[in-house]
């Protein structure tokens, strides 16, 4: 599982240069969608403004902040640079 793990972390990393620009205005877009469709019934589109807001945070937090074990098992002991 440290493997799967390590391997989503490495592509997303990878990826996140271009995503972190375009992610935003993807979670832009859904707010003036939720603001557009406040009051009709059907759209939800509150909540799913708020799932494209949680995905992106989660996202930015596991990219961010986070670093899988087998990175840090590589890493122990040694000097940064």
């Amino acid at each position: 599982m440290d493997y799967v793990i390590a391997a989503v972390w490495t592509f997303g990393v990878l990826i996140w240069t271009v995503a972190r620009f375009i992610i935003p205005l993807v979670v832009f877009w859904q707010f003036c969608r939720m603001l557009w469709y406040w009051n009709t019934p059907d759209v939800h589109a509150g909540w799913q403004f708020l799932a494209y807001y949680a995905v992106y945070i989660a996202l930015y937090i596991f990219l961010g902040v986070y670093e899988p074990k087998l990175y840090r098992e590589k890493n122990r002991g040694r000097r940064n640079g």
